[in-house]
C-alpha cells in the first residue's frame, strides 16, 4: 500500500512550527550524516530538507556549493529558506521521488525523507543518472523496526487496525539492493538504534505526531481504545521510550 503523500505532506505543514523543538532524533540523525559527507562538493541537491536542520550543517560544511533544496511541504520549506539565507540557494517545491531531478551534482542526500517514498527502487534509478561521474549519494533514513514499542503496542491493543506505516520502511538489505540495481557502487549501510525517551506517554506522542507526518486520524482512536494503547506501551524504568532503527547510507556512481 503507497503512502498517503497529500496527508503527510498536510501533516507536515500543520507542524512545521513546532517540529524544531520536536525533532531530536533528526536533529542527531543530522549531525551523524554529516559526519559522513564527502570532502568537498560544488553542487549538491538536497531533497526533503524540512525546516533546514540538516541544510544548515550541508551550507556550513561546503559556504560556496551551489545548494538546491527540494521539499513538498511548503511551510516546512519556508522555514528551511529562512534559516539559509546565504547565496547560492535553489529553493523548489517538488515532489522528491517523482518531481523535476536535473543533473550535474556532485552530492545528493537527504535526512530522515526517503522512507516516504512510495518506490524507493525505482527512484534510486532517476537519481543515478544526475550525478557526475563519482558524484555521491548520502542519506540517513527509517528501517522497519522504528518505533517497535508503538508497534507492539497496537498488536496488543487494536489489532485490527492496519500497522503503522513504519512496519513498511525497507530494510538495510532490501535498501542496498535497491542501490546495487539502479548502479550504484561503493554501497555503504550503517544502522543505529536512536532513542527518545520521555517521562509520560503524552509528551512521547506529542513528539512523534510533530515529527511523523502523521495525519489525523479520522476517529479511530476512541478513549477507550487510546486507554488501552497507553496501558500496553511498554515501560523501561517507568518512562516512555520510542526507538528509531537508523540507517546511514553512502554509494558513488
Amino acid at each position: 500500500m503507497p503512502f498517503d503523500k497529500i496527508r503527510v505532506r498536510s501533516a507536515f505543514d500543520r507542524t512545521a512550527a513546532v517540529y524544531d523543538s520536536a525533532a531530536v532524533v533528526q536533529q542527531h540523525m543530522a549531525g551523524q550524516l554529516a559526519r559522513l559527507l564527502p570532502w568537498h562538493s560544488d553542487s549538491i541537491l538536497e531533497f526533503g530538507p524540512g525546516t533546514g536542520i540538516y541544510t544548515a550543517l550541508l551550507r556550513q560544511r561546503y559556504p560556496r556549493a551551489q545548494l538546491t533544496i527540494v521539499d513538498f511541504a511548503p511551510e516546512m520549506l519556508a522555514k528551511a529558506q529562512a534559516r539559509i539565507r546565504s547565496a547560492p540557494l535553489t529553493v523548489k517545491i517538488d515532489d522528491a521521488e517523482n518531481g523535476e531531478v536535473g543533473s550535474g551534482y556532485s552530492l545528493i542526500t537527504a535526512n530522515a525523507c526517503f522512507q516516504w517514498f512510495t518506490d524507493f527502487a525505482a527512484a534510486m534509478r532517476r537519481y543515478a543518472p544526475c550525478l557526475v561521474s563519482g558524484g555521491e549519494l548520502t542519506f540517513s533514513t527509517f528501517g522497519p523496526q522504528t518505533l517497535g514499542e508503538l508497534q507492539q503496542a497496537l498488536a496488543a491493543a487494536a489489532p485490527a487496525l492496519p500497522p503503522i506505516p513504519a512496519a513498511r520502511f525497507l530494510s538495510a538489505a532490501a535498501v542496498r539492493h535497491a542501490l546495487a540495481e539502479a548502479g550504484f557502487r561503493a554501497i555503504s549501510v550503517a544502522e543505529e538504534a536512536v532513542i527518545r525517551e520521555c517521562s509520560d506517554g503524552t509528551g512521547l506522542f506529542r513528539s512523534m505526531r510533530a515529527t511523523s507526518g502523521a495525519g489525523r486520524s479520522g476517529g479511530l482512536w476512541t478513549p477507550r481504545r487510546w486507554k488501552r494503547l497507553l496501558e500496553s506501551y511498554p515501560r523501561f524504568d517507568g518512562r516512555w521510550r520510542a526507538t528509531y532503527q537508523v540507517l546511514y547510507v553512502r554509494a558513488t556512481v
